[in-house]
């Protein structure tokens, strides 16, 4: 989807991919150049990504399997319409498009090893993963609560703007309390658009930019996630 602005000038961010759409419906389409084929694969794929998972044994066989605990039982619930998702506006609103990644405070030079291959170290509980939701007969690991922080800002011009800072609450702690030493953070469910331009490259294509080092001085550091 492009801005109705750069639509008039007849500009393409995506090249042959790009789709002039600019409804609710725009992050949910396939390419433009996409074959008969490829678009039989996205269909498929697109209804995976809709329909929810659900508990097993079931009826459907392709879609069973759900739990015993998850964060959400269909992608679409956190990435919505197949873009971003969002913070909850109070205590009061649902958190289902955001989740909450865990790790051990690396105390060693062997953690540190693990952290920068794998991110993080999972916690011998809770994993690496807050998972708030669970089938029947089974504990959630915890609830999430988000309230705010706000802050003034003054700008150059003498204009002020508010920002908030979420801060994150667990509650009803299932199996036990996480300790002093874990690392918490919030991660907003990304848009799905343009992840099919990133699978069309060949892993030996990203990992030839791959420049962990920043040995060509161009501020970018960049490592292949494999």
């Amino acid at each position: 989807m492009l801005p109705a602005c750069l639509n008039a000038f007849g500009v393409n961010s995506g090249g042959k991919t790009s789709v002039n759409k600019s409804n609710d419906d725009a992050f949910s389409l396939p390419a433009a150049n996409l074959s008969f084929e490829g678009r039989l694969d996205f269909n498929v794929g697109n209804s995976f990504f809709r329909n929810p998972w659900v508990m097993a044994p079931a009826t459907t066989t392709a879609r069973d399997g759900l739990g015993p605990l998850f964060n959400t039982n269909g992608c679409q619930n956190c990435h919505i319409r197949d873009g971003r998702g969002h913070l909850p506006q109070n205590t009061e609103d649902n958190a289902v498009s955001l989740l909450v990644r865990i790790s051990m405070k690396p105390a060693t030079e062997s953690d540190w090893n693990r952290v920068r291959r794998y991110g993080v170290i999972p916690h011998p509980v809770y994993g690496d993963q807050i998972q708030d939701f669970a089938i029947p007969g089974v504990e959630p690991e915890a609830q999430l609560a988000i309230d705010y922080e706000y802050h003034d800002v003054p700008l150059a011009g003498g204009e002020v703007i508010r920002l908030r800072k979420p801060i994150l609450t667990f509650t009803q702690l299932a199996y036990g309390p996480l300790g002093d030493d874990v690392s918490q953070s919030l991660r907003i469910a990304p848009p799905m658009i343009g992840l099919g331009l990133l699978e069309a490259l060949s892993e030996e294509q990203v990992m030839q930019l791959a420049d962990p080092e920043d040995r060509d001085g161009d501020g970018i550091s960049g490592r292949g996630n494999k």
